[in-house]
């Protein structure tokens, strides 16, 4: 057969179509199976609250079930490699964090999977804020109060990531505040020692702080991020509190599926995920838990991911922090 230009053209555009046939196969029958939605923390924390919420609307854009599977420990590092390592189909996916994306590869050196090549990122779906609170029993009531009381009294903050953390020596270096860290795999288990007294201060998950606070069993000093939670409007920013403008430590979570998953299946999750944060109920929702939804094309939370990592790693750098 002699190839022209036109018959060129033609065999191209054959070639393309041909590519593109097993994409839109793959959009047309996906999903065939429920799906997993692993949370890298344990029950209880913003993360498990608010990918329950992202999953129940999710399943009924999808027209098929969608399952939160809870597996926690080691930083969110053991649910975040279970989906590295997961068939790369749709039907698995993790509600990464900024501390399972930004923070672990920081601060682990030998973590089982690589941030960049071990995940195709699905899109970026909320930030949400941390809240600084102390045990009923601690007397101060602004961080002032806290740095001062510090002086004289042996306080143990507990935190539930290597970010709250990392932003607590931020606070620390320059408030005065002494502390000594104690971590936690989740945040309920923080919440209940901050409760008790076991510890004087906690810097958590506002979604998981919230019922606490309204109980008046912990109480709030400030709240991270660039303007007040509408979870606790009354509470101050870190900014107002403490004036430490250096450093804003939302946090934010997204979906990633793992790499591999092929583009058109991708798109289609994408598509149902940012439907679904773009509905009025998701937006209240999120507000009571200190959240607020935030949309993205998967190229955009890619970059977004790696410009994270680059920043908390100027952070641990100057804070001294040194992971495992």
């Amino acid at each position: 057969m002699k190839f022209t230009r036109r018959t060129s053209l033609k065999f191209a555009a054959a070639c393309a179509a041909a590519c593109v046939l097993p994409l839109a196969a793959h959009a047309q029958t996906f999903p065939t199976k429920p799906i997993r939605l692993v949370v890298p923390y344990g029950p209880g924390g913003a993360t498990d609250i608010l990918g329950r919420l992202i999953a129940q609307k999710m399943q009924e854009l999808l027209g098929q079930t969608v399952i939160v599977d809870n597996k926690a420990g080691a930083s969110g590092s053991i649910g975040t490699d279970f989906v590295a390592k997961s068939q790369p189909d749709g039907h698995t996916l993790i509600m990464a964090t900024i501390g399972s994306q930004a923070i672990n590869p920081v601060l682990y050196q030998n973590l089982p999977y690589d941030v960049n090549r071990d995940f195709a990122p699905v899109g970026l779906a909320l930030t949400n804020h941390f809240v600084l609170a102390v045990a009923t029993s601690v007397p101060a009531r602004t961080i002032a109060d806290l740095a001062a009381y510090s002086k004289t009294s042996k306080l143990f903050i507990g935190t539930a990531g290597y970010q709250q953390q990392l932003f607590g020596a931020v606070v620390s270096a320059h408030t005065g505040l002494e502390m000594t860290n104690v971590p936690y795999k989740g945040t309920a288990a923080a919440l209940i020692d901050l409760a008790s007294g076991n510890v004087q201060v906690g810097f958590v998950d506002i979604a998981g702080a919230v019922p606490f606070i309204q109980s008046n069993k912990i109480v709030p000093l400030a709240v991270s991020g660039t303007r007040r939670s509408s979870a606790l409007p009354n509470v101050p920013t870190i900014a107002e509190a403490a004036k430490i403008h250096e450093l804003d430590a939302s946090g934010w979570m997204g979906i990633l599926a793992p790499a591999g998953t092929p583009p058109a299946v991708i798109a289609a999750l994408n598509a149902a995920l940012n439907k679904s944060l773009a509905l009025p109920e998701m937006r209240e929702k999120f507000a009571q838990v200190g959240a607020e939804p935030a949309t993205s094309t998967p190229e955009e939370f890619g970059t977004l991911i790696r410009s994270e990592v680059a920043k908390w790693t100027r952070v641990a750098k100057a804070a001294g922090i040194k992971g495992e």
